[in-house]
């Protein structure tokens, strides 16, 4: 998954709604417990001086704040520009008060603003780990030599989603190189992983399911949960070390087509695959010589407007010798029928797969 850069010169607008969903995933991360996130106070200031000077300002309590975030956007924004890369027709906060993924996935992409001291860093833990990856990917970036150690350490991660410390932890001598501790990466699993005493495993993506009144769910809601049945999960013992949730959702489980399509590219005769070339700059070299040479971006995004935003802020990169798309797992057209052509409505211009068509036409 290539790693967007985000734009530095944002209008109020977008920087407010930064402020919002850095407060709105410190705050849900902390249960909505006291106290406020200096994040959500500062966004809750400048939205009520926005919605001021339209004469449309009235006091408001925490539960109605809460309330109004969870109704479309498009509906209270207070500033004449929605912000940049906002969906105006979802909620930020649904009913179940589980902050929208694609703002989480839109924070983690904008987390250089640290470094502007934008943030507490201390409310945004999840930023921080996801940094850890990305300073790997640098690093790949500097040194050609470390570019396959990286390929090893993202690897790693996305097959192993936990590991059990009491039967050794083999991890691979090449990512050992940009890892660093395991505890970077790794951590106890959480009391809500716990249920009938034992940990059970996603039947999709193998990682742990967290239990909430007796029902379990997986890392990112909506999409392992629409494609399998958690009961069928099977339970682990030992002691057992987790993939940190920041990881889980931003490297291991986007990382799970990009994985599948090169294991299921390196079956067929005479197709030479390498995943997340020249230090990631996109996700797969597909060859067959003489016969195609695809350079592939698989993007696996909930909705199609929040990926037609990217595609218009960030132009397709040029492969020299090689055909370049983006491609689309093949459970997005099964969770939300017409995903793929209401994709390539939105983005006429962008050259845009399903999985399972490239893969018929490599055979």
């Amino acid at each position: 998954m290539v790693v967007s850069q985000p734009k530095s010169d944002l209008n109020q607008s977008s920087l407010t709604f930064l402020y919002l969903i850095a407060g709105l995933v410190s705050f849900s991360e902390n249960n909505w417990q006291y106290p406020f996130p200096s994040t959500l106070s500062r966004a809750r200031g400048l939205l009520y001086g926005a919605a001021i000077e339209k004469g449309d300002w009235k006091f408001q309590s925490l539960s109605e704040f809460i309330q109004i975030v969870q109704t479309p956007i498009k509906e209270w924004w207070p500033f004449e520009d929605l912000p940049e890369g906002a969906d105006p027709d979802i909620p930020l906060v649904d009913s179940q008060l589980q902050v929208c993924n694609y703002l989480e996935e839109l924070l983690l992409d904008m987390d250089e603003l640290l470094g502007s001291q934008l943030f507490d860093a201390k409310e945004l833990k999840l930023v921080l780990d996801n940094r850890k990856i990305r300073e790997a990917l640098q690093q790949a970036q500097r040194q050609p030599e470390l570019e396959e150690a990286y390929v090893a350490l993202r690897y790693f991660l996305i097959k192993h989603p936990w590991i059990n410390v009491s039967d050794g932890v083999s991890i691979p001598r090449d990512a050992i190189q940009l890892m660093g501790n395991v505890s970077d990466y790794y951590e106890k699993p959480s009391v809500n992983m716990l249920h009938d005493g034992r940990i059970w495993l996603c039947p999709r993506c193998n990682g742990i399911l967290i239990w909430a009144k007796d029902s379990p769910h997986c890392a990112t809601l909506g999409l392992c949960d629409r494609l399998v049945k958690f009961e069928d999960a099977e339970s682990i013992m030992g002691e057992i070390k987790t993939l940190k949730m920041t990881f889980r959702k931003r490297v291991q489980l986007p990382g799970l087509p990009e994985v599948q399509m090169f294991e299921e590219m390196s079956k067929i005769s005479g197709v030479e695959v390498r995943l997340w070339p020249e230090a990631d700059r996109y996700d797969l070299s597909v060859e067959k010589k003489g016969v195609f040479h695809w350079a592939l971006d698989v993007k696996d995004y909930a909705s199609e407007f929040t990926l037609s935003n990217l595609f218009r802020r960030h132009s397709s990169p040029v492969v020299k010798g090689a055909e370049f798309f983006y491609v689309v797992p093949d459970h997005r057209e099964k969770i939300s029928p017409g995903y793929i052509a209401r994709l390539r409505r939105l983005s006429p211009d962008t050259p845009i797969r399903l999985m399972s068509d490239l893969l018929e036409k490599a055979k």
